[in-house]
């Protein structure tokens, strides 16, 4: 019996593993940035005013986008 092997499984785990784990450290870098720079766009609805009904739901979105961005990268660069 000859057994046939996958071309993908000879190049080793490493790639495997370090797969993972980039994407997981490319979403907490994201997440970190978009936590930091997300309220610079409060600034021109705040002083312009949440009068209407779409500038209260852009501004609600806008910190929800916040509070999700800063859960995903809140553990960017920490040592471990």
């Amino acid at each position: 019996m000859s057994m046939i092997t996958d071309s993908n499984d000879v190049d080793g785990d490493e790639t495997h593993l370090s797969s993972p784990h980039s994407f997981v450290s490319s979403i907490r870098f994201i997440g970190f940035w978009a936590a930091v720079m997300l309220p610079f766009l409060y600034v021109p609805l705040l002083v312009n005013g949440l009068d209407t009904v779409g500038q209260q739901q852009t501004f609600f979105l806008l910190l929800l986008l916040n509070v999700v961005a800063l859960v995903f990268g809140h553990r960017h660069r920490e040592r471990d």
